[in-house]
């Protein structure tokens, strides 16, 4: 799946991050977001990043991805760079 994201800065930006199994994982994010995104669980194994980054959040904001089911626990860095825009 992906490892990375690229939204800019004032404009709305939305990236489904997707992951594999059975059962279907519950994701959650840790580490710093940029000013105006959030993750969220959307409960079908997939996470939805979406939001408008503030001004002057320019910069990379590295995550740890967590995806959990009852078998075990995956953690995948996740890199999210705002640009000007």
């Amino acid at each position: 799946g992906k490892t990375s994201a690229t939204c800019h800065v004032a404009r709305a930006c939305t990236v489904v991050i997707k992951t594999k199994g059975a059962p279907k994982p519950s994701i959650s994010a840790t580490g710093a977001l940029p000013p105006g995104l959030s993750v969220a669980d959307q409960g079908d194994g997939t996470a939805l990043l979406a939001g408008t980054p503030s001004t002057g959040s320019q910069g990379h904001y590295p995550l740890t991805l967590t995806a959990a089911t009852g078998a075990g626990t995956i953690r995948i860095r996740f890199v999210v760079t705002v640009k000007s825009p």
